[in-house]
Parts: C-alpha cells; sequence; structure tokens
C-alpha cells in the first residue's frame, strides 16, 4: 500500500521561505533595569499565520519583552519591528498592538458596552459607527459574551470567561 506523504509548501509555513519578511521581528533586544538584565540580546522572528508562544519560568523576561513590543517599556539596546516599520521609539498609542494580562482591568463603573468601546473613543469614527462596533452581532462568536449590554461590568458579578471576552473585544481594533 502506498501511502502519499504531502510537505506543506512554504506559502502554508513562511518562515521557510528565504523571501519571506517576519511580523514581528525581536531585533539583539536588552533590558536592563539598573545592575539587573531582565531581557538579554534576544532575537527573534514571528510571521503571519504563524503559531507562537513565548515560554519561560518566572522572571525570566517575558512580559518584560512584551512591554518593550507594546510601548510600555524601552529597550536598553536592539529594535523592534512590525510589519517592517521600525516600532522602537513610537509611543505606546500609536502602536497597532495591545496587551491583555491577566486581570482583566474592566472599569466597574461602566456598562459592558461601555467598557467594549473604550478603545474605539481614539478612533475616527462616529458615535454611531462605535456603537455598531460595540454592539454584539447576529454570530455567536462575535458575540463577546455581552449579551445585554447596559449591565455594569463589576467583576465579582460576572465569570472570568466573559470578562476576557469583554475585554479582549475592546482592545480589538480590527473590523
Amino acid at each position: 500500500m502506498d501511502v502519499e506523504t504531502k510537505t506543506p509548501g512554504t506559502g502554508e509555513r513562511p518562515w521557510l521561505d528565504q523571501k519571506a519578511k517576519p511580523f514581528i521581528r525581536i531585533d539583539k533586544v536588552t533590558k536592563k533595569f539598573g545592575d539587573f538584565t531582565a531581557v538579554d540580546t534576544v532575537s527573534l522572528d514571528i510571521f503571519k499565520g504563524e503559531l507562537f508562544a513565548l515560554l519561560g519560568g518566572s522572571g525570566c523576561g517575558k512580559t518584560t519583552l512584551l512591554r518593550m513590543l507594546a510601548g510600555f517599556e524601552m529597550p536598553t539596546e536592539g529594535r523592534l519591528f512590525l510589519d517592517g516599520q521600525d516600532m522602537t521609539d513610537m509611543p505606546p498609542y500609536e502602536r497597532p498592538v495591545n496587551m491583555m494580562f491577566q486581570s482583566y482591568a474592566l472599569f466597574p463603573h461602566m456598562t459592558v458596552e461601555k467598557n467594549v468601546g473604550y478603545g474605539l473613543k481614539h478612533e475616527a469614527m462616529t458615535d454611531s459607527q462605535r456603537k455598531d462596533r460595540v454592539k454584539p452581532q447576529d454570530r455567536p462568536s462575535q458575540d463577546h459574551g455581552i449579551g445585554k449590554v447596559d449591565r455594569i461590568a463589576r467583576q465579582a458579578e460576572h465569570p472570568g470567561c466573559h470578562q476576557c471576552r469583554w475585554v479582549a473585544a475592546r482592545d480589538h481594533r480590527g473590523p
């Protein structure tokens, strides 16, 4: 019995294509806090479509590296690129990057709708466009677990999975 083995082309695995450009490039990045080196000369490329996990023990620099990518920390040395653009010196509010922490940081005085729409206040859109982006869609995958959007988003009153959906919806900038 013959078994046909197919090797995916480089289009399905861009990291194998010598001509492919990484979507995220971290180039010789170091971060020091005084005499302590939190991140030591890290270089890596991440391509669109690639599943990537950043793993390591407590205190090894994972969060510091992500904070630098988001613009909340500046590297001591090295450069950070997103889709070919050097973002090293770009302020966080100009970067198309979001960071979601384990503590969801919902605004407890706001409704779910206002929590989800908060980040859109800084985008060039009308109130009507913002409301259309925030409202639950017909498809469950677009619902953000919102359901009734006028309820208050007190963390103790809602399961973590709903809180996570609301924060992901709030931090999402795409259409």
